[in-house]
């Protein structure tokens, strides 16, 4: 249960620092800032603060879901 913890958290921060090194379009301005949250040009629907508990809950489902499978 620990082990699942540890490569979930691993997981989680390889993700984020992927993210945060290409720097998407959808969740950073061309300066490389964070976009704010919002409808238009310059705002976006899925922020990275929006994004983060999304992406921890399913890294953890994942590493649940590959240790029910095969184990």
């Amino acid at each position: 249960m620990f082990l699942r913890k540890i490569i979930a958290i691993f997981f989680f921060i390889t993700i984020l620092l992927l993210i945060y090194l290409l720097k998407p379009s959808l969740m950073f301005n061309k300066e490389g800032g964070i976009k704010e949250f919002g409808y238009t040009e310059e705002k976006s629907i899925i922020t990275i603060f929006i994004a983060i508990p999304i992406i921890a809950i399913l890294c953890y489902l994942i590493v649940l879901s590959f240790e029910i499978v095969y184990t």
